[in-house]
């Protein structure tokens, strides 16, 4: 588990804070000291993200990864999207198909 350490990061936190929650606000303040990409289904942490120039994510960009890196077959990806589509998960795609 990463953890705020920084005065940077904690500088950050406080500053996302004011507009996210706990998690997004840590994981951004993170992603932005560190050089990490951060993966997140919020609209508003991605959008902030991208106004900061963090390299940033969402399930659907691990779910494309994982299938073009051959972790995934491309049906096992696309069972996986349907499963989470199935169990309420909101997704611009029905398949990984498009994007590969």
């Amino acid at each position: 588990m990463l953890k705020i350490e920084t005065v940077q990061e904690k500088f950050l936190f406080q500053l996302f804070s004011a507009s996210l929650g706990k998690g997004e606000s840590s994981c951004l303040s993170i992603a932005s000291t560190r050089n990490f990409k951060m993966l997140t289904d919020d609209l508003d942490a991605r959008r902030l993200a991208q106004r900061k120039g963090i390299p940033v994510s969402a399930t659907i960009g691990v779910l494309v990864a994982a299938v073009r890196t051959g972790i995934l077959s491309s049906d096992e990806g696309n069972a996986m999207l349907s499963k989470m589509i199935d169990k309420g998960y909101f997704s611009p795609f029905e398949r990984l198909d498009a994007l590969l």
